[in-house]
């Protein structure tokens, strides 16, 4: 690709950006190879919108290993939480008995 062409794809991008339009900014980045502009993206993801797992691919394509590290722990912590939340919880279902002809009879 042409620097001219490249430089065409950031300013459209930097535009659709600001103008909030970020999928189609994404894609303009994306094409260019943009790393700066995927990084916004993915902050923009990140941030204001909280969705790091939209956030997470951007992430690792641009190198942002402090980042990817930071999702990977969140979600290793909200994994841990559901886990130890299903322990807590009482169970369903209830408890059979050794005797299932005891259990016809009651």
């Amino acid at each position: 690709m042409k620097q001219s062409d490249r430089t065409n794809l950031i300013r459209e991008g930097n535009k659709q950006f600001n103008e909030g339009n970020y999928v189609v900014a994404q894609k303009y980045f994306m094409q260019a190879n943009y790393q700066d502009g995927l990084l916004r993206i993915a902050d923009h993801y990140y941030y204001d919108e909280r969705k790091p797992l939209n956030a997470l691919p951007l992430y690792i394509k641009c190198g942002s290993k402090q980042r990817i590290d930071e999702i990977y722990k969140r979600m290793a912590f909200a994994l841990g939480k559901l886990i130890s939340q299903d322990k807590e919880s009482p169970k369903d279902t209830p408890e059979k008995s050794q005797n299932p002809e005891q259990e016809l009879n009651e």
